[in-house]
Parts: structure tokens; sequence; C-alpha cells
């Protein structure tokens, strides 16, 4: 019943989008980013009630009038013996019922991190799914073109193998316009910045304490949107995990504004093993951040908060938390 409401919903959306007045078509096309966040609860297939533990962070790009991707962090909350959250791609579609009200649909490929516990002894499952999301958006003051909104999330979780989920979230989203100038391209075409970052690490795992790290990183950018960098990373230790590593990364930029940027990124994170014995093997990471920057453009300074996944083989995945200062050049 549900995939049959998602898939009519899914064409309502495609035909009454096809009907769009030119002018709803010119005001979209300037809304180039998004970011929200949404928090809520709802219910697992195997746990129950998620205990209002149930969380989204989401960074879009519109491709075209009524068309975005979105990167999303979704927690699931905390059923009982099922604590899965991950990182999913949303194509996001919509279609406005008025001037103050929206519909978006959309889905995308969950590639899911399960914290639970068979026969006393406690796993990190991966597993790739799906992300179907039916949202409803209240814009706050479409006449001072203010594109903050209310969003009500509804999102359904199908994870083949696995036991499914369905959470209500409601939250807070922001469209940006497309800016004439960014950061980056007041101090040269392809900058270089250097970033330090202190952090804490928390292994996935219950009943481990978090542990105080630190990042340095590089990051070359590839004109306004895209970015490559390396990261030295001293990870702490734990009962569990003593590593540290070099991580590449593939950045995709949002410049939200002339303050603000949102980036994500993924690569591969090589890192040496030495609780117990020096052993080197390729984990991944990926990454969620958010630059506020201080000073005048040219001074190419900025404040940098930072999510991270350490996607490990061993069941010892780590949540990273981290801030610290950029500085490009």
């Amino acid at each position: 019943m549900k995939k049959t409401i998602l898939l009519a919903l899914l064409t309502i959306i495609f035909v009454a989008h096809a009907d769009e007045e030119e002018n709803t078509t010119q005001t979209t096309n300037r809304l180039k980013h998004y970011v929200s966040a949404a928090y809520g609860n709802g219910e697992a297939s195997e746990g129950g009630d998620m205990e209002w533990r149930t969380f989204e962070l989401r960074i879009g790009s519109s491709l075209a009038p009524g068309r975005r991707v979105d990167v999303v962090h979704y927690n699931e909350g905390h059923p009982v013996n099922n604590h899965r959250d991950g990182f999913a791609i949303e194509a996001m579609y919509d279609v406005p019922v008025n001037e103050k009200i929206k519909l978006e649909l959309g889905a995308g490929p969950y590639l899911s991190f399960n914290t639970t516990s068979r026969d006393a002894k406690q796993y990190d499952d991966k597993h790739l799914g799906i992300l179907a999301s039916a949202v409803v958006l209240y814009y706050l003051n479409v006449h001072q073109n203010n594109n903050l909104h209310v969003r009500l999330d509804y999102n359904h979780v199908h994870m083949p193998g696995e036991h499914p989920s369905d959470a209500v979230l409601l939250g807070v989203g922001m469209n940006f316009g497309e800016q004439e100038s960014s950061t980056s391209e007041k101090i040269s075409e392809d900058p270089i910045e250097i970033s330090v970052m202190g952090a804490n690490f928390k292994t996935n795992r219950n009943g481990t304490d978090a542990a105080l790290g630190g990042v340095v990183e590089l990051k070359q950018y590839e004109g306004e949107h895209f970015a490559l960098s390396v990261s030295l990373i001293e990870e702490g230790t734990d009962a569990l995990v003593k590593r540290a590593g070099v991580a590449f990364q593939a950045w995709y930029v949002l410049p939200a504004s002339e303050s603000w940027s949102l980036s994500t990124g993924a690569g591969p994170y090589l890192v040496e093993d030495r609780l117990d014995s020096y052993e080197t093997r390729l984990d991944g990471l990926i990454s969620l951040d958010v630059q506020r920057h201080i000073g005048n453009l040219e001074s190419g300074r900025g404040l940098l908060v930072r999510f991270s996944r350490i996607v490990s083989d061993d069941h010892t995945d780590r949540d990273i938390f981290a801030i610290g200062f950029a500085q490009k050049f």
C-alpha cells in the first residue's frame, strides 16, 4: 500500500509540474541550493518505537526547475536493539500547490549502518536500501522573497533482507539563490585551503566512550562547486579503536551565500590500526561540512564544522564531530 501511494504521488507531481505557469518556473530556476533539518518519531518493524530520536539533515542542488538532488544524513532513532542511520542520495521532484504550499516527492539509494546485538555480541551491520520521502513545504513569507519554510516529512525505508521503517518529521528548510560571486572566486580561480580541526570520535558500539583526536586537511578547489582533499587523521583511543590514517575525498560545494558554504565529500581512508598489532587496511570516509566565512572575503578565513562517518570492515565504524579553522590561499 505504501509503495502504491508513493508511486501515485510521483505520477501526480510529474503531470502537474508539466502544467506549471512560466512565472513559477522562472522563480524556481533562480533557486540553486537547499538545506534543511527535521526531527520527529516513527516505528521500525523490528524494535518498535524510535523513541523520538529520529532526525535528518540534507543539502541539495537544483538540476532544473522542480528537480533537485539531495544528500541526506538520516537517523532512524533508537528502536530496541536496532540503532540504524546512514547516508542517502535522493532525487526530489516538486510541484507548487499555491504561493505558500509546495509538495515534494523523492527516493534514492540509502547506505545504512545498524548497531545491533546478536548472540551477546555487537555488530555494526551495513546494508544498501532505498529511502523514499513525501514532503509538504509551507513558506513563511513569500511576499518578501524569503525562502524559509516549515517542512513536514514522511520517510519510508525499504531495506532488502532487513526490517523497514516509517517516520514523520517536522523541521525547517531554506532555498538559496545563485550567487553572483563567491569567496573562492575573489581569492583566486582555484584556491588551496588548509584546515585544522579538533575532533570527537565515537565508535558505534554501546558502552564505548568518545575519544579526542584531530584532522589536518589540504583541499584543492576545482572551480566553484568541486574540490579534492587529502587529510591526516588521528582518531584517538577508546576500548576498541586506536587508529590513524590518510583520507582522500572528492567534494561537492554549495556556496549558500557570501558568508556560508555547504559541502559533502566521500572517499577512501587508508588507516593503520594500532590497538593490538600494526595493521594497514582501506576503509571509507563520508563527510558533511558547514563553513562560515569570517572577516572580509579576501582574507579567505573560515570557521568549519564537520560531521563524518568512518566506514570500516570490522564493525568499528566511527562518527566524527569536528570543529576548526580554514584558510584559503
